[in-house]
C-alpha cells in the first residue's frame, strides 16, 4: 500500500497524511509483512513512534516468524528499536523461535545489542529447531553469530551477560580457531569454552581442536594452558598391542 511504501522510505509526514485520510494501519503484505515491520526496516524513529499511535501491533509477524523487534536489531536502527521494545510481547518473540538478541548479533551491532540486554533479554535464548534447520551447522546461540561475524565487541557483550559457550553442535571455540582470532579464542578460553570438545564430524581419537593448532605456536599454548588434554592425542583406540596394516604388504 501507499503507506507501506512510505514506511519503507521513513516518510512520516506522508504517513500521517496517509493515515489522517483513513489508510489502514494494520494492513499486511503479501508475506504477512505488517506496515510497522516496513517501518522498522527504514528505521526512522519518528515513523514507528506515528504507526504505534495510531494502533499498529509490534506482535504481528511475517511468515518468516520474524517481528518488527528483529528487523530493527538486525538492521541496527537503536532509536527505532527502543520504541519497539515496550511494545513486544515475550509470547511474541518466544513463538517467533527467534530472540532480537540473535538479530542484532547477526547484524553486527553491538549498540542494540547492549540495550537488548540491558533490557532483559535473555542472553542464551536458543533459536527453535524449525529456524535452526535453516543453518546448514544448526546453529542455536546468539553468541555463535557474533563469533561467525568475527565480532569481538558482541561476542564480549553476550559473555559479560552469561552466555554459554558450548551449546552449539559446532563449538564457538572451534569457529575461532578455524579464523585463528586469538582475541576471539582468548575470550571464549576465559568463559569456559570446552577445549576437550570433539566435532561431530571428527573421525580422529583426540579432541578436534587440536588440528588448527598444529602449526600455530601461540594457539596450541592457549589450548594447553586451558587443560587440553594432551594424553588423549597419544591413546589408541585399539589398544596397547602392536596393529598390522596388511594393506601395507599388498594384502
Amino acid at each position: 500500500t501507499p503507506l507501506a511504501l512510505a514506511a519503507q522510505m521513513g516518510h512520516t509526514e506522508i504517513m500521517e497524511l496517509l493515515l489522517q485520510k483513513g489508510a489502514d494501519v494494520l494492513s499486511q503484505a503479501m508475506d504477512c509483512a505488517s506496515i510497522l515491520f516496513e517501518a522498522a526496516g527504514g528505521g526512522n524513529p519518528d515513523s514507528v513512534s506515528l504507526l504505534l499511535e495510531y494502533g499498529a501491533d509490534a506482535n504481528v509477524p511475517k511468515h518468516s516468524g520474524h517481528l518488527p523487534i528483529h528487523r530493527a536489531a538486525y538492521r541496527g536502527h537503536f532509536l527505532a528499536l527502543k520504541y519497539l521494545v515496550p511494545v513486544t510481547d515475550f509470547a511474541a518473540i518466544k513463538e517467533s523461535g527467534i530472540s532480537p538478541v540473535h538479530s542484532a548479533a547477526a547484524g553486527g551491532h553491538p549498540q542494540c545489542l547492549e540495550f537488548l540486554l540491558q533490557s532483559g533479554f535473555d542472553a542464551n535464548f536458543m533459536l527453535a529447531q524449525r529456524i535452526r534447520k535453516g543453518y546448514d551447522d544448526h546453529r542455536k546461540s546468539a553468541l555463535y553469530f557474533a563469533v561467525s561475524n568475527g565480532d569481538i565487541c558482541s561476542t564480549q557483550l553476550l559473555l559479560n551477560a552469561g552466555a554459554l559457550t558450548n551449546q552449539d553442535p559446532i563449538n564457538c571455540l572451534q569457529i575461532a580457531l578455524r579464523m585463528g582470532n586469538y582475541e576471539l579464542m582468548n575470550l571464549l578460553l576465559r568463559h569456559g569454552a570446552n577445549v576437550n570438545y570433539f566435532c561431530r564430524v571428527n573421525t580422529t581419537h583426540f579432541p578436534s581442536a587440536l588440528q588448527y593448532a598444529l602449526k600455530d605456536e601461540v594457539m596450541l599454548r592457549m589450548l594447553l594452558n586451558y587443560g587440553y588434554d594432551v594424553q588423549r592425542c597419544f591413546d589408541c583406540p585399539r589398544g596397547n598391542g602392536l596393529v598390522w596394516n596388511w594393506g601395507l604388504f599388498g594384502w
